[in-house]
């Protein structure tokens, strides 16, 4: 993809948003902006996760938080931050804020495109803030869906965009170690609980082992599996 002057609107400085109460900002330049449009074209995912205990905690009952957006460069073998947030505000409401905002500064470049997938844990803040800021789903929403898909065994549709959110059973999202195919599903099979993300990114792998089943609702992919290995 060719970058030129005239489809960038400049970031001034790294940090973008900065405001005390609760206390938080916002790091993402404008060399991360054009480095997603690079990567975008092979790896277009985004890695979402928080870090505690870096920042000293002045309030027992607030922890700062570091939050960060990373993407796999496969071609360079290498890990990128793409965005960075810091919180002492760990709620729903308040990393949606920050991710909407983040997305927003991202969309004032023309050659900029939303990630395909979205990968975070499993805790309920992130989940939730991710599924709002990219796909404008509620808790309700998700659960209402997630009942359907799963009880009532409905292959349900309800939203447009592209974006699938996908949860990742631990906090290894180490890209590097995520490959685009495999040659021998029945080693994935016996591996899956140590690369629970590299099987549910494998389309051709979805459709193919009896024991793994992925339900799609609207534009999440929930990993459900019936046996223990």
């Amino acid at each position: 993809m060719a970058i030129t002057n005239t489809n960038i609107r400049k970031l001034r400085s790294e940090l973008q948003d900065i405001h005390s109460d609760p206390f938080g900002a916002i790091f993402v330049s404008e060399a991360q902006v054009k480095l997603w449009a690079v990567v975008f074209e092979t790896d277009p995912i985004w890695y979402f996760n928080a870090t505690g205990g870096i920042f000293k905690r002045v309030n027992p009952e607030k922890e700062t938080h570091l939050y960060s957006i990373v993407v796999h460069d496969s071609i360079n073998k290498t890990n990128i931050s793409i965005a960075d947030f810091i919180t002492n505000s760990n709620n729903n409401v308040s990393i949606y804020s920050f991710l909407y905002k983040l997305i927003e500064k991202f969309k004032s470049f023309s050659f900029f495109n939303l990630p395909k997938a979205i990968v975070t844990d499993f805790y309920w803040a992130n989940i939730h803030s991710t599924m709002k800021a990219f796909n404008n789903l509620n808790v309700i929403d998700y659960l209402n869906l997630t009942d359907q898909a799963i009880v009532e065994k409905k292959n349900t549709q309800l939203i447009s965009e592209e974006e699938i959110i996908i949860l990742s059973s631990s906090d290894e999202t180490e890209s590097g170690q995520i490959e685009s195919e495999y040659s021998d599903e029945d080693e994935i099979i016996k591996n899956r609980k140590k690369n629970i993300d590299k099987e549910i990114m494998l389309n051709d792998f979805k459709q193919k082992k009896e024991h793994l089943y992925i339900y799609k609702i609207g534009n999440f992919d929930i990993l459900y599996e019936d046996i223990e290995i």
